[in-house]
C-alpha cells in the first residue's frame, strides 16, 4: 500500500530515541524506526472521473491524460468504466509508472477492459486501496479492437483524504 506518512512524533525522524535510564539510543517504539508514521484521514466518498472520450477506430495506444487536480489525494478503491464496446485494452500509468505488470517492451495493446474495470453494477474491487496523489499524472493509454469508433469513460472510486487536524491540547 502506498498510504501517505508524516514524520514521527516520537523520534523527530530519525528512528530512534534515547533511553532515559541509561543514555543510550534504541528503536524509536511509535514507528519501529522507520522515522515515518501513518498519516491520520477523515475519508469522505469521493469519484474521480475522466471526461468521456471517443476512442479511434484500430487506433493503438490511444493516450487519456489527466491531472489529479483535487485539494486531497484519492484513495482508490474501486474501477467502473462505460463504454460502447467491450473491445478495448487499457494500459494505465501514473506519473509514467505502469500499472501494468504484464506489459513488456514491445507490448502495444494492454489489458482487455472487461478484466480491468467493471461496470456500475459490478465494479472491479482492488483488494487494497492505491492512493493517487493530487497533482500526478494519470494517462491511459487505451487500443480498440473492433474497427468502429467507440467511447468510454472511466470512473476511479474511493476517499478524498483529508488530514486530521490535531486539536489544541491534543
Amino acid at each position: 500500500m502506498n498510504m501517505p506518512t508524516k514524520t514521527c512524533p516520537a523520534c523527530g525522524g530519525k528512528g530512534a530515541v534515547t533511553n532515559v535510564q541509561n543514555g543510550s539510543a534504541s528503536l524509536c517504539p511509535v514507528c519501529d524506526g522507520e522515522g515515518q508514521v501513518a498519516q491520520k484521514f477523515n475519508r469522505s466518498p469521493y469519484d474521480f472521473v475522466m471526461p468521456k472520450t471517443a476512442i479511434t477506430a484500430n487506433i493503438v495506444r490511444q493516450a487519456i491524460a489527466v491531472k489529479i487536480t483535487t485539494d486531497y489525494d484519492i484513495e482508490w478503491w474501486d474501477t467502473v468504466a462505460d463504454y460502447t464496446s467491450p473491445l478495448l485494452q487499457i494500459i494505465m500509468e501514473l506519473d509514467s509508472r505502469s500499472f501494468m505488470n504484464t506489459v513488456t517492451p514491445g507490448n502495444t495493446n494492454g489489458i482487455d477492459i472487461v478484466n480491468w474495470a467493471g461496470t456500475a453494477q459490478l465494479p472491479y474491487a482492488r483488494r487494497f486501496p492505491f492512493v493517487l496523489t493530487r497533482g500526478s499524472q494519470l494517462v491511459l493509454y487505451v487500443t480498440e479492437l473492433s474497427g468502429s469508433t467507440n467511447t468510454l469513460q472511466v470512473v476511479f472510486r474511493g476517499f478524498q483524504l483529508m488530514p486530521q487536524q490535531r486539536q489544541a491540547g491534543q
